[in-house]
């Protein structure tokens, strides 16, 4: 069994970060994906899929969808429409699961024997709500799929309409945001398949999926994020309240600081024995 290493991204949403990023996960897996469009092709050639060729399921999708978001339509659209495109391509492709990652993560492990960590779960999430680093078996990212089409079938059912009380909530508070992804996948963790749906940033006798750089999360903190060493092309951190030393799986360098991935790619090279 190969587990693919799958990348979602559109030109809008594209850095050109995400060609160390790619070159990264293809150090430790051969089955690396950049589900993409024509416009972020040209950063990684080799491991570009079309999107286009996995998107029936997404448009199904977008034509029930309803924005209840202060986020740009487009953006939040995406967010839902990757899960279809996603699940497709498994199909389509004959795998048994894979893991997603958001295109600012650096991914450092074998995602085959990973994912045999988690196989008899439907996912595991990043802080119960995130996605960005999340394994899938085909069987739980079709049951997430169809839970989305449940609900946006029916905007006046209870479901929908406990989700949309979120984003009025939000809106009487004069807060950003509003109706995303993240607060489906929490739903569905929560209330649909709790004890389905794992969670890959906690710490345990396997290695750490970062859920963002910026947010200590129990690790040695310095200079506004966690402070990493390498051995071998593998990033360690020092926990505190366990005081050892646990390796990671990804870092995730969310919004500024992309600007580290560089540095960090370059890290992991040079730690190589």
């Amino acid at each position: 069994m190969k587990i693919p290493v799958i990348f979602l991204s559109k030109t809008i949403r594209t850095s050109p970060e995400i060609e160390l990023i790619v070159k990264q996960a293809c150090k430790n897996n051969k089955d690396v994906y950049l589900l993409g469009d024509d416009g972020n092709k040209p950063y990684c050639p080799n491991n570009h899929v079309s999107m286009f060729d996995y998107y029936e399921g997404a448009l199904e999708f977008e034509k029930l969808y309803r924005h209840l978001s202060t986020n740009e339509i487009t953006v939040e659209l995406f967010c839902f429409s990757r899960w279809f495109i996603m699940r497709d391509f498994l199909r389509k492709n004959n795998f048994d699961g894979g893991l997603h990652l958001d295109t600012d993560i650096l991914f450092f492990s074998d995602a085959t024997k990973e994912f045999n960590r988690f196989k008899h779960l439907y996912c595991v999430l990043s802080g119960r709500t995130s996605g960005h680093s999340s394994y899938w078996t085909l069987e739980g990212l079709e049951a997430f799929c169809d839970y989305l089409m449940e609900i946006y079938s029916n905007p006046s059912g209870y479901d929908f309409q406990r989700l949309e009380m979120h984003y009025q909530v939000r809106q009487h508070f004069g807060l950003d945001g509003g109706l995303c992804d993240m607060t489906l996948l929490e739903s569905f963790a929560r209330y649909k398949y709790p004890h389905l749906v794992g969670e890959c940033s906690v710490v345990s006798d396997g290695s750490y999926y970062d859920h963002i750089i910026q947010i200590d999360e129990g690790f040695e903190f310095e200079d506004g994020r966690k402070r990493f060493y390498f051995e071998n092309g593998v990033p360690y951190s020092h926990h505190i309240r366990s005081n050892r030393d646990i390796p990671f799986s990804t870092i995730h360098f969310q919004g500024a600081s992309k600007y580290l991935i560089n540095d960090f790619f370059q890290d992991c090279d040079d730690s190589i024995i």
